[in-house]
């Protein structure tokens, strides 16, 4: 009896050994699997990116036709990204852009206006990824195409040169009688793909279009002045430059009195006069900016230590016990 009180004894201290150990085990097992978890989860909602690229912009309104906009000039963009869903992000930006555009390149070469105007843009963003972000590199798909809208203000300046060569801002010039403010408001639309890079860097293609609440960007909208009438001399000589072209004009029945001149090109008829249409009041302008960007993690908020480094390397499939 007293033998087999003592096996019984040894058995159950056994099992209970057993059965505390492994508890233990499976205790640090949850302990050491449920912040990896909570990672994957975590991070992808709160780190921040650096993005900044290069690109070419051109711009849309009175100066040219659909079929001759596509004058280019160089833009540079920087920003703060901050993923915070896997499908959604933000974007702070900000723009510089260079717009240009000449008659003598479109249409309308008797008009012979110009213009050439150095822009800046700051503007939030919201967009949305067609695909779902994963924070773990070899799961993260390729490419990603995405969408995006805001809204910005945009600074502009339109200049033009004299006949000497000069630049001259046109804006305190009012060419046609109006005082306009040298900033807008502008949505920015955009589609782009994004392209996986490494861990911590990714690669975008952004075309974007800027909707504007104004037609100055060219400082060109609504009617031609009376020469006459205007007292600054460098206003008239800018206002109305349809004389500079070289065309056939007949002195004879030049009338000084009311601004009206009478020009042949090509045995054509051009009249310009006070209330002669110089732009399109009723469209505002536009730009459009293609862009390379890159996108770089510079920081995972709320979280430390290398379990970053373990959730955003390609290498990083288990967690280390």
């Amino acid at each position: 009896m007293k033998k087999l009180l003592f096996v019984l004894a040894i058995i159950g201290s056994s099992v209970v050994g057993y059965s505390q150990h492994h508890g233990h085990h499976g205790h640090h097992l949850h302990h050491s699997l449920h912040p990896k978890m909570h990672l994957q989860q975590k991070n992808y909602l709160n780190h921040l990116r650096f993005t900044g690229g290069l690109g070419t912009g051109t711009y849309f309104g009175d100066l040219c036709s659909s079929s001759n906009c596509f004058v280019f000039r160089p833009q540079l963009n920087a920003g703060l990204y901050l993923r915070f869903h896997n499908r959604f992000s933000a974007r702070a930006e900000f723009l510089y852009s260079r717009l240009a555009a000449d008659d003598a390149n479109g249409k309308n070469v008797v008009r012979n206006l110009s213009f050439a105007s150095n822009n800046i843009e700051i503007s939030a963003n919201l967009a949305f990824d067609f695909f779902k972000y994963d924070p773990l590199f070899f799961k993260r798909k390729d490419f990603t195409p995405y969408v995006s809208a805001g809204l910005g203000m945009l600074w502009f300046n339109p200049m033009a040169k004299d006949r000497s060569g000069s630049w001259n801002k046109l804006r305190p010039l009012k060419t046609e009688g109006v005082a306009y403010a040298n900033t807008t408001v502008v949505i920015p639309l955009a589609i782009g793909v994004r392209m996986k890079m490494s861990d911590h860097l990714d690669v975008c293609g952004e075309f974007g279009y800027r909707i504007t609440f104004t037609d100055y960007l060219d400082d060109v909208s609504t009617n031609y002045l009376d020469d006459s009438k205007i007292t600054n001399r460098k206003t008239a000589e800018l206002a109305n430059r349809t004389t500079e072209g070289g065309f056939d004009i007949n002195p004879s029945i030049r009338q000084q009195s009311n601004g009206q001149y009478i020009l042949n090109q090509e045995k054509t008829s051009y009249i310009v006069k006070e209330g002669s249409k110089r732009g399109n009041p009723s469209r505002n302008d536009g730009y459009m900016i293609f862009s390379v960007r890159a996108e770089y993690t510079i920081k995972v908020l709320g979280q430390s230590g290398n379990n970053i480094n373990r959730v955003y390397s390609p290498k990083f499939k288990t967690r280390k016990r």
